[in-house]
């Protein structure tokens, strides 16, 4: 970390001020020695047959909406002409 309460940061070794702050990359194994972590975490959900869709997201979405919100949003794009 940079500073108390700031996440860790990647940096770009060929290219100084480029780096990311992320704490998990899928399957990219080549940066977890340096800190990320690149093996999923994996949970087996059965869906109802009535699902209309399955959001995949990451936390900075939910950091920002609601389970409602994020389910209005991509309601109102498979379904434009009923919604508000």
């Amino acid at each position: 970390a940079n500073g108390e309460g700031e996440a860790a940061r990647l940096w770009h070794s060929d290219e100084p001020g480029k780096g990311f702050t992320v704490s998990r990359a899928l399957g990219d194994w080549s940066v977890s020695g340096h800190g990320l972590i690149a093996d999923p975490d994996v949970h087996v959900h059965p869906l109802p047959q009535d699902a209309s869709f399955l959001v995949i997201a990451s936390d900075g979405v939910f950091e920002f909406m609601t389970d409602a919100e994020v389910c209005a949003r991509v309601a109102a794009h498979l379904h434009p002409a009923s919604s508000p």
